[in-house]
């Protein structure tokens, strides 16, 4: 899985090949903001090169993605001076990794070009989508405020601004104040960098807050917030707060009434003769796309597929005609209906029709298509599919420390998702605090988190490189949920931890106070500026001094047959780490900057509170945590080419971390406080 910076050699040769226009390139035409189209690639031509118009500011959104043979495709992004300006290969948000995806906020007016290239000499015809945006005028969130916005039910979408000051690492929370299907209100938030990236996005109905916190001086971040209207009963609000981080709300979250019952969906029932209007689509295996059109004398198409119980699917149905609104309905092997889309905001276009399940059962099952108010025309339809997956459980109140990717990763699988589960509390909400310890690319480790509830739709995605800290509040009672975690890129380690609290009880937010509610300023014009020129906080390089050791184990998990969540749930072995750690490991501050750092504990007196303070090397403080009393070093694993494996610590407040690097992999010194 790559990230859209990659390569700065493949856009030079991009730009190389479209000055030549060699017999390789092919030209597709003119196209616009709305376009959903099929190509093709191989037999010769390894690209084709497409034109549209754009203006300062616009947001672009492509996606294409293989629909015929074994075509791996990229996308290539040159402004109207014909530089290259961004490149993705692989959707990070995409369950198919060979999806190609960018988005990007345009520099200049004028003609740009889209190339659609083949990787690794695959070759079939794909799908290309075009959506565009044009920038407007939008409110920008005060530092140290919170903000009341009324969200209608509509869908219509609202935007804001807010910057991340470089001496404050900043803390997004979104909080949700109203009821709603089938625990909270149903809102779809999304988080784009100063660039257009979606560095994150959620979706409500099972979450009550979110909170993102920001690497200090990371630039300047949009927010689009609305409801999602195929699943919202009323109008909402939510709260929106910008602070530094240790200036966080109260983590007392709002205890929302009980939720409006949905009304049940009724199967359908065919009319006398309707049958004959349904036509055989055939069927579909895991990872296949189909072509079809949808017209007055077929209204709807059948398709089947097989699957295990466990399974993790993705139906999607993406209309290529301009007027076509696609439905779906997934119907289970006994004919239990499994989920019915029509507009899904969470998807790539807010007219595709997708849903996402663990299956019930092991079978065939049917996915229904049609058209929202009688459209029709062409349209792709694909099922992605994922077997059943060993996850360890996480159990409250505990955290769990980890590498992305794993120590003992494969050479043929590098970069392994890592899978966990945790249930929701019965009495108070659930809060995930997930945490990056690790620097990296632009400024922190690079990963990919994805939080599925026990349906299998995605409550939350987030992509690192900016991000130190996530937050999921979800409300008392909502079920099981999944966590999926890898490394965004397959040069990029990293160290990760989590927990799961009741909300109020979540680390450090003892510390955090009340931030009276206000509402947003008036909208302003936005002007547009180059983009900074950010540096990431300086590191210190750090010899280790080794002694062997053997290292804590934990049992594996075996592989189930069984879905996830399972029934009746197994008893899941649960990692208890040794008593007392057998490694050991020496730090040695080598100064790599020109000012001596520091790494200085403060050590507390019998009964007192104070901090722990790590200083980078111009002496300013990179994390400091309450601890009580005595700072205590970590031990590491003894193999110095792996990254640097911490001791298991549990019950402590809190902990103090500098980062350092070695060998040009991050490693982190640690003092836990206890």
């Amino acid at each position: 899985m790559r990230l859209r910076s990659a390569t700065v050699l493949l856009l030079a040769l991009l730009l190389i090949l479209l000055n030549a226009f060699s017999a390789a390139a092919q030209f597709g035409g003119n196209i616009t903001y709305g376009t959903s189209l099929i190509g093709s690639l191989g037999a010769g031509v390894a690209s084709t090169v497409y034109t549209f118009e754009g203006d300062t500011g616009d947001l672009v959104n492509i996606r294409a993605f293989g629909i015929g043979g074994a075509l791996n495709p990229s996308l290539s992004l040159l402004d109207p001076n014909n530089a290259p300006i961004t490149t993705s290969l692989d959707d990070l948000y995409s369950l198919q990794t060979s999806d190609a995806a960018l988005s990007y906020f345009l520099p200049l007016t004028g003609t740009y070009r889209l190339i659609v290239t083949a990787e690794g000499g695959t070759s079939g015809e794909y799908l290309l989508q075009v959506r565009g945006r044009q920038d407007s005028a939008m409110p920008e969130i005060p530092l140290s405020t919170s903000n009341s916005v009324f969200v209608p039910r509509d869908g219509t979408p609202q935007f804001v601004t807010f910057v991340v000051a470089q001496d404050c690492q900043s803390t997004l929370t979104v909080t949700n104040k109203s009821p709603g299907v089938p625990y909270s209100f149903p809102y779809l938030i999304r988080v784009r960098d100063e660039n257009g990236f979606l560095v994150g996005q959620a979706r409500g109905g099972r979450q009550v807050e979110n909170r993102i916190s920001f690497f200090p001086g990371s630039g300047v971040y949009q927010l689009e917030f609305s409801a999602i209207s195929s699943e919202a009963l009323s109008d909402g609000e939510l709260v929106l707060s910008l602070t530094c981080f240790e200036q966080q709300p109260t983590c007392d979250v709002p205890v929302l009434p009980p939720s409006i019952p949905p009304t049940p969906t009724p199967t359908p029932t065919p009319e006398s003769g309707q049958l004959a209007l349904i036509q055989q689509g055939g069927n579909l295996e895991y990872y296949q796309a189909s072509t079809n059109v949808i017209g007055e004398g077929a209204p709807q198409v059948l398709y089947t597929f097989s699957g295990n119980q466990g399974d993790l699917v993705s139906v999607q149905v993406i209309g290529v005609s301009a007027d076509f609104d696609p439905q779906a309905t997934l119907v289970s092997p006994s004919g239990q209906i499994i989920g019915t889309s029509q507009d899904d905001l969470f998807s790539f276009n807010v007219t595709d029709a997708s849903i996402s399940a663990f299956l019930p059962e092991t079978g065939i099952y049917n996915v229904l298509i049609g058209g929202e108010n009688g459209t029709g025309g062409a349209f792709v339809v694909r099922v992605i599919g994922r077997p059943p997956v060993a996850a360890r459980e996480l159990g409250f109140g505990q955290q769990i420390t980890f590498e992305s990717p794993p120590p003992d990763a494969s050479p043929a699988l590098p970069n392994p998702p890592q899978y966990f589960t945790f249930e929701a509390n019965s009495e108070c909400p659930t809060t995930l605090v997930f945490r990056n310890q690790s620097g990296g690319d632009p400024y922190t480790f690079p990963f990919v988190f994805t939080v599925r509830d026990q349906t299998g739709r995605i409550v939350t995605q987030m992509i690192g490189g900016r991000q130190t800290e996530d937050r999921v509040i979800v409300a008392p009672q909502s079920g099981r949920f999944e966590v999926e975690i890898l490394s965004a890129r397959m040069d990029a380690r990293g160290l990760l931890d989590y927990r799961t609290t009741c909300a109020g009880e979540a680390v450090l937010c003892e510390t955090f106070t009340e931030i009276p509610i206000s509402t947003l300023p008036p909208a302003v014009p936005l002007t547009p500026s180059p983009t900074p020129t950010l540096t990431a906080t300086p590191r210190i390089r750090i010899t280790w001094t080794f002694t062997p050791a053997v290292t804590d184990t934990e049992t594996p998990l075996p592989p189930t047959d069984t879905p996830w969540p399972p029934t009746d749930r197994p008893v899941i072995p649960t990692y208890t780490p040794t008593a007392t750690p057998t490694d050991t490991a020496t730090a040695t501050p080598v100064p790599i900057c020109q000012q001596q750092s520091e790494i200085t504990p403060i050590v507390c007196e019998p009964g007192e509170e104070t901090n722990c303070e790590c200083w980078d090397c111009a002496g300013n403080p990179t994390w400091e945590a309450l601890c009580n009393p005595t700072p205590v070093p970590l031990t590491c694993e003894s193999d110095p080419e792996a990254f640097c494996s911490y001791a298991y610590t549990y019950d402590i407040d809190a902990f103090c971390a500098c980062t350092a690097c070695a060998d040009e992999y991050p490693y982190d010194y640690v003092y836990y406080c206890d």
